[in-house]
């Protein structure tokens, strides 16, 4: 005769497989779900999704960085112009360059000092030069759904520069204005 306690424990046995087997399936599943939610952001993965979280983070150490380096303010304020996505940030040279234009057209692409604006300055004022530009990214990047830099209303073709990343400056009268 089979005693009522060892019916119990068969019971809880085949209880406790057949949950077992059921959060064997179950969990997988529910992790492909958290992860597709995780992700569904944006289709291009985490770092090219506009509005992550971690960007302030990672911008304000990229202006901190720079910051140290001798940049000034208004090349940091370049920076707040870019897509704000991860990519964007992380990949951004980790300094400045400065363009000259000649009134002939020609281009001369050099790193950004005090020294080189400063010349730069001279040669606007001078007429040996059209114009100079300061940037982080000669190109906008583009994050998940943003066009590429040649495909926005601020993209120069005759410069190859995205302008509105860039501090553009010019002869006005006697004096260079720059925005």
């Amino acid at each position: 005769m089979v005693s009522l306690l060892s019916v119990v424990t068969d019971a809880q046995q085949r209880s406790e497989v057949h949950v077992m087997r059921i959060l064997w399936w179950t969990l997988p599943v529910l992790a492909l779900v958290a992860a597709a939610e995780a992700s569904a952001q944006c289709s291009c993965g985490p770092d090219f999704c506009l509005g992550d979280a971690r960007v302030p983070k990672r911008l304000s150490a990229k202006k901190s960085d720079l910051t140290q380096r001798g940049y000034p303010a208004e090349l940091m304020a370049l920076l707040d112009k870019s897509d704000a996505c991860y990519a964007a940030i992380d990949r951004a040279p980790d300094g400045f360059s400065l363009m000259t234009v000649k009134s002939n057209g020609s281009i001369l692409v050099t790193q950004w000092d005090a020294d080189n604006h400063d010349a730069a300055r001279r040669g606007v004022l001078a007429g040996d030069l059209k114009a100079y530009y300061s940037f982080n990214a000669r190109k906008a990047f583009a994050c998940c759904e943003r066009p590429k830099a040649e495909d926005r209303s601020d993209w120069n073709q005759s410069l190859s520069l995205s302008t509105g990343q860039a501090i553009s400056c010019e002869k006005q009268g006697s004096a260079v204005a720059c925005r």
